[in-house]
């Protein structure tokens, strides 16, 4: 009989009793770390804990707070006695967390000390209690009640969704579509009893909560928690990590602050980083065609690692085995320049509805460019669209798909079609298996000529030149052609905009002619979670920066 999260743990802490399991930074840049066994006896105090409170299996409790080992505990104590985790982004507005509170019923909150003020004045019916999640000794009490036998098939949690395009919607995950996910997981990347991960992502996503939660302690490894965006240049030099889960934009950051250092170098310090980028991506795909390396080129590489590669691992921490990105696009130029000084960027799909991984590239069967071959047991098809060739709709049906969304029957029965989930993405499957995401339905635009312009894969190509930080496509007000607004990286030079312009039209002959940005604004404030214009995992709300910016786009 499968595992539920609960009995997966337990198992796990068992087997890993004096292994280190989760821990966090202090203050003095020390890492304080707690082993499986502690663990394990921290969460069934809190689990007997929630007993006695009168939590009982199915009912909700809420986690808000920043990553931490307390919101960690509290969550596998849930587990364990099978009431249901709604999470919430501590970022997230007060009328946003009164709703889902309201609407999932949740019963005790558990908050972190930061967000007081923001909760106070939350008091209605279903919420019993709220819990300082920094002051856990006090909810602590001896448990005697013995908890109701807990099944795959209850619900695990209740995920809502970011909502780019619309209010958030309570996404019911079983303990069988996760674990089936970790077991995938465990087939295509094994993590192991010796890595080390740095949480980063915020829990309240299903990506790192399944990838960088869930799955580490399936395999034992240890969790470090990052002290956050600010902190985690820091982070990674003092952690370490063998592995690290990024949205691309953490990626690509690195990436242009690197390509920027390297274009304002001296000559010779250029011509030495320029040669040995070309060179790690020739090694890097003879390595990876499994074709013989001669001597030669061998030590060329040991004296490229040396001199260059190695210097760029060390921002991650030196130590990093496996860097996994997914929940956005990211660029094939971006994650060549990873090849080449040494680091495999592995780029998986999924939504919160698949809990999350549909596929997923692995260091053995990996192809750049796409999102992988699916995890065991998952089906995809590709249905066809009016207007779209050699692409369409990803569906999908297999043991990970949501059982809906909470309270919501309608827009279950909308995107759950006998059995098959409709993702609102655009992509194919090559003759090998891999799958490739080529758009988005709701990214979409049409123009006056009747043409339809796929916005993501114009942002990825401009997110790609080293001075963009972000970018949005849009129709023009009149929807005769394609605009963009353009955050830079750096708005000082002044020859940004005529940089940036050859640079569009350079990047963009691949594009048909009415797709081609003809006019573009730069934008000084990033899109954040902060002023609304992003979801916590950096994906860029459209509709919003085009209310936001519509003077700006009447102009263009």
């Amino acid at each position: 009989m499968p595992d539920t999260l609960g009995a997966m743990f337990a198992k796990s802490a068992m087997k890993n009793l004096n292994n280190p399991a989760l821990g966090f930074i202090s203050d003095h840049n020390r890492i304080i770390t707690r082993s499986y066994y502690g663990i394990l006896c921290e969460v069934e105090s809190i689990a007997y804990s929630l007993l006695e409170n009168g939590i009982s299996k199915g009912d909700r409790v809420a986690i808000i707070s920043k990553n931490s080992p307390n919101w960690a505990k509290i969550d596998l104590a849930n587990q364990i006695i099978g009431a249901v985790t709604v999470s919430l982004y501590p970022n997230a507005h007060p009328e946003e967390i009164e709703a889902i509170l309201k609407d999932s019923e949740s019963k005790i909150l558990f908050y972190d000390s930061s967000l007081s003020e923001k909760i106070k004045n939350m008091n209605f019916n279903s919420l019993e209690k709220k819990v300082n999640i920094q002051e856990m000794y006090s909810f602590l009490t001896i448990g005697k009640k013995q908890k109701e036998e807990v099944t795959t098939s209850d619900i695990s949690t209740l995920c809502y969704t970011s909502g780019t395009t619309g209010e958030p919607k309570g996404v019911m995950l079983t303990h069988a579509n996760i674990m089936h996910n970790l077991e995938g997981l465990k087939e295509t990347n094994p993590f192991t009893s010796e890595d080390v991960h740095l949480s980063f992502l915020p829990l309240s996503h299903i990506f790192e909560r399944t990838v960088g939660h869930y799955y580490p302690l399936y395999c034992g490894a240890n969790i470090v928690y990052s002290r956050g965006l600010e902190a985690l240049k820091d982070d990674l030099l003092i952690v370490k990590p063998t592995v690290f889960i990024g949205v691309p934009k953490v990626f690509e950051k690195v990436y242009a602050k690197i390509m920027e250092t390297a274009q304002n170098a001296s000559g010779v310090k250029k011509k030495l980083f320029d040669k040995s980028i070309s060179f790690g991506k020739e090694y890097a795909s003879l390595v990876g065609e499994g074709k013989r390396v001669s001597p030669i080129t061998y030590l060329e590489h040991k004296f490229f690692d040396k001199l260059v590669y190695s210097k760029i691992k060390q921002a991650f921490g030196g130590k990093l085995r496996i860097a996994i990105t997914g929940s956005a696009p990211i660029s094939r130029e971006v994650i060549e320049f990873y090849d080449a000084v040494g680091i495999k960027l592995l780029e998986g799909y999924g939504l919160t509805e698949t809990s999350p991984v549909i596929s997923a590239n692995t260091l053995k069967d990996r192809r750049v460019g796409s999102v992988g071959k699916m995890l065991p047991k998952v089906e995809v098809k590709i249905s066809s669209i009016d207007g779209h060739v050699g692409e369409g709709e990803i569906i999908v049906k297999g043991p990970n798909i949501t059982q809906g969304y909470w309270n919501k029957p309608q827009k279950t029965s909308e995107v759950l079609k006998d059995g098959w989930f409709h993702t609102g993405d655009l992509g194919r499957v090559d003759n090998d298996g891999f799958l490739y995401i080529t758009g988005r339905i709701k990214d979409e635009f049409k123009l006056t000529n009747g043409k339809y312009v796929g916005a993501a894969n114009l942002e990825k190509t401009i997110n790609k030149i080293p001075q963009v930080l972000q970018s949005v496509v849009l129709p023009s007000a009149n929807k005769e052609y394609v605009v963009a607004l353009i955050v830079p990286n750096n708005s000082d030079n002044p020859e940004l905009e005529k940089i940036l312009k050859s640079e569009i039209s350079n990047q963009c002959t691949g594009f048909a002619s009415y797709e081609r940005i003809r006019n573009f604004a730069l934008i000084k404030e990033p899109f954040t979670e902060q002023n609304g214009l992003a979801t916590p995992t950096q994906k860029v709300k459209r509709n919003e920066v085009a209310k936001k910016y519509a003077s700006v786009i009447e102009k263009l």
